[in-house]
């Protein structure tokens, strides 16, 4: 979809340290052309507890997620004027195909719609950051591992297909008519064309 920005993640959980504590798969982003030592990062994630999703999200932060995210995650929940929603699940399955007893499936996809008339144009560009799972204890967060990402965000091209005279042309003029005036015009109908 042109106008909607999806975020899946995947991850396998150790079921033995699983208890009640909440499970974070994020990403944390930031233009690939900023060259500070911490540059400003977009931290955009899912949170998992208690078989409930949450989207996360965080704008300019100058901190890895681990000391991002301190003693709540309460504070990076996303409302909905922010945007991002949980849009499809998949939890609490024992993951039986990568042959490693006691590991616990849990994915998730975001999404985030953007207007065609205010969107942000800015936001598409090249991007470097990290991707990482963890669990949140309530005092802070241990990381499950994370790597190095880099992708691209295009700006969407729009094919609305094949456009015909026929679609425009409501009221159809003459070739030899060099003047059309207000009062001829049928104002219950739509335009007119040659």
């Amino acid at each position: 979809m042109p106008d909607q920005l999806r975020v899946n993640f995947y991850a396998t959980f150790p079921k033995a340290e699983m208890g009640s504590d909440d499970f974070i798969q994020y990403v944390e982003m930031y233009p690939e052309f900023d060259r500070n030592e911490t540059p400003a990062r977009d931290i955009i994630g899912c949170d998992y507890k208690s078989g409930t999703f949450k989207a996360l999200s965080k704008k300019g932060v100058t901190t890895d997620m681990k000391a991002t995210i301190g003693s709540s995650v309460s504070g990076m929940y996303e409302s909905d004027d922010k945007g991002w929603k949980v849009e499809t699940t998949s939890e609490g399955r024992d993951n039986v195909d990568i042959g490693i007893d006691g590991q616990y499936e849990v994915n998730c996809t975001i999404t985030k719609d953007f207007s065609k008339l205010d969107r942000d144009y800015g936001v598409f560009m090249s991007y470097k950051g990290t991707g990482g799972a963890g669990k949140h204890d309530g005092s802070g967060l241990a990381d499950w591992g994370k790597s190095d990402i880099k992708f691209t965000l295009s700006e969407p091209t729009y094919d609305f297909g094949e456009v015909k005279d026929a679609d425009y042309i409501v009221q159809p003029g003459s070739i030899s008519e060099t003047e059309v005036w207000a009062e001829d015009l049928d104002a219950s109908k739509e335009g007119f064309g040659f």
